[in-house]
């Protein structure tokens, strides 16, 4: 049995480095379906793009990102449980620029691994007008080489604006530097900007 065990294991971890696949073991009744992730030198997805993805950012076009995997937990009629899975930093950013452009689509998250943002400077998820507010869940990962610079007044963080939120289970580390010439009348910063 124990053999088994470990050989049902290999064959998840080789299937998990392979893409997507479903995985049915005939003396089991159950099955798995794993996401797709763009793999280091995949090609950029955007239209007419030739650049390649590394670290879920395109090579051609700093603006192209990865798209984070939606998992909709096999219940594609009731999309209350989908969550994104963000695996690389380009999947955050993505996710982040569909949070603030008010992309209603957008719900959970999950990391999936540990994220290096590479020092890249970073725009706050949710802001007043497109508050953060779902659930995003850093099962435990780290985000590092965070760089965010203060430029105007507001709610700066990682998260910038979270209304009726839960975010949790994440360490995170970087730097925050001001460019501030004037204190200004409201800001706010830390993990949140805001929260409400």
């Amino acid at each position: 049995m124990r053999s088994k065990f470990k050989k049902a294991l290999a064959v998840l971890a080789s299937a998990a480095m392979c893409g997507s696949m479903l995985l049915q073991f005939p003396s089991d009744t159950f099955e798995i379906t794993l996401p797709v992730f763009a793999a280091d030198g995949d090609d950029c997805t955007e239209t007419d793009c030739t650049g390649t993805y590394t670290n879920g950012f395109c090579s051609a076009n700093s603006a192209h990102y990865e798209a984070a995997v939606l998992n909709n937990n096999g219940t594609e009629d009731d999309t209350t449980d989908d969550y994104y899975e963000i695996g690389n930093a380009g999947q955050f950013f993505w996710f982040a620029e569909q949070v603030n452009a008010g992309d209603d689509s957008i719900n959970n998250a999950v990391l999936t691994s540990d994220i290096d943002l590479e020092n890249k400077a970073w725009t706050p998820i949710g802001n007043s007008t497109t508050p953060y507010t779902s659930t995003f869940d850093g099962a435990d990962k780290s985000i590092t080489n965070f760089k965010m610079n203060i430029t105007t007044g507001g709610d700066w963080g990682l998260f910038g604006f979270v209304n009726n939120a839960t975010v949790r289970n994440f360490s995170i580390s970087g730097e925050v530097v001001s460019e501030l010439t004037e204190t200004p009348t409201e800001f706010n910063y830390g993990v949140f900007g805001q929260a409400t």
